[in-house]
């Protein structure tokens, strides 16, 4: 197995815990459906989330079905065998829970360090089956260590590609508006550049699109492209990649502050898939440095505190999303009401990609935000 695994084989269970930055609570009594009586959704994504937002919810006999369910459409279910053991780890199914590690095990999951702090495996602590497994995990995972070396991350000064676009009628004598737009997982700034098209007909404002600073993996469906922070990386890389994002997207409002003449009452954070996920991560603790942000198809990450001043957000999402389900937009539309921020929700036709039904949606809304924060 090659040495790339070691991060790639941890990411999604790496991301079950931290997404939501705690532990799962506690198991409580659960009345769970006959699998065959189940509704299950049409994609493996949507099976993947909802048995990840059960066992979130301490709700794990009926997070089970939809990790079976998800586990039987995917030809790498290692993150699912993985999910079932906890799910039956925690119902002290403890024989089961370990088959189920075995099975991870051997699909890819070789992330020793994490496994063997997983809080939803500490019950079978002392369980010599499990034992055994942790010892061959361990066994496995110095031999890859030593192989391919240990992954380090160096926080060190670096160059980030923004692609800036100007209105036509640019004057350096005015101020204008700033949107700062984050492209979606396996995307690139100069391709997210070309949106500025098709949102800015109502209203003038700078568009500058920041480029990922990783490169996704040579295996992915999008090889080439760019992502936003790294998924199950040792040495802490995770926590350090997001807080090196937020410092990244403010030096860049810095820099375009700088060398245009930018009207601080009006700068958005925009983003599309991963890149609204970022966007609202960055502003659930950066707000005062934005007027508001645009997120599509995306999710909230992270904790999000109490917003005193006048921030806007729109959330634009399908009810027909294959890859996340709406009810992902409806929990980050309570979380920032809940915070104090003015939302709006805008259900997309076609949530594939970012068509007609999106444009419209972000133009109007900019259109919107600028003229009552310019006083026009």
């Amino acid at each position: 197995m090659p040495a790339l695994v070691i991060l790639l084989a941890g990411c999604a269970s790496n991301a079950r815990h931290r997404l939501e930055g705690s532990a799962p609570v506690a198991e409580k009594p659960v009345q769970a459906g006959k699998p065959d009586q189940l509704q299950f959704p049409a994609t493996i994504e949507e099976n993947r989330w909802q048995g990840e937002r059960l066992l979130l919810a301490a709700r794990y006999a009926e997070a089970l079905p939809f990790f079976e369910r998800a586990a039987a459409m995917t030809v790498d279910p290692h993150d699912e065998y993985y999910n079932m053991a906890c799910c039956h780890a925690r119902l002290g199914r403890n024989q089961l829970a370990v088959d189920f590690l075995w099975k991870a095990y051997e699909a890819g999951v070789n992330q020793y360090p994490f496994v063997a702090n997983d809080a939803d495996l500490a019950s079978l602590k002392g369980f010599a089956p499990f034992e055994e497994f942790m010892a061959e995990l361990l066994r496995h995972y110095q031999a890859l260590e030593r192989s391919g070396g240990a992954a380090i991350f160096v926080e060190a000064s670096a160059l980030h590609e923004v692609r800036v676009r100007l209105p036509d009628s640019f004057d350096k004598s005015r101020k204008y508006p700033l949107v700062i737009a984050l492209h979606e997982y396996g995307g690139n700034a100069g391709a997210f550049a070309a949106l500025y098209d098709s949102i800015s007909y109502k209203s003038e404002f700078i568009f500058a699109a920041l480029n990922g600073p990783y490169a996704v993996p040579e295996s992915d469906e999008n090889p080439g492209g760019r992502w936003w922070w790294l998924h199950g990386a040792p040495d802490d890389g995770w926590n350090r990649s997001r807080a090196a994002l937020v410092q990244a997207v403010l030096k860049v409002r810095e820099r375009l502050c700088s060398d245009y003449a930018v009207d601080e009452r009006n700068v958005y954070l925009l983003g599309y898939r991963q890149g609204g996920t970022a966007a609202m991560m960055i502003c659930s603790g950066q707000w005062r440095h934005f007027a508001g942000l645009v997120a599509i198809g995306s999710h909230h990450l992270g904790e999000l505190g109490p917003i005193e001043g006048d921030f806007d957000v729109l959330l634009c999402h399908g009810r027909k999303d294959e890859k996340l389900p709406f009810s992902a937009c409806e929990e980050a539309q309570g979380l920032w009401r809940g915070a104090g921020a003015e939302v709006t929700v805008e259900e997309l036709i076609d949530p594939s990609r970012i068509g007609a039904d999106t444009t419209s949606a972000v133009t109007s809304w900019l259109h919107t935000q600028i003229q009552e924060r310019s006083g026009e």
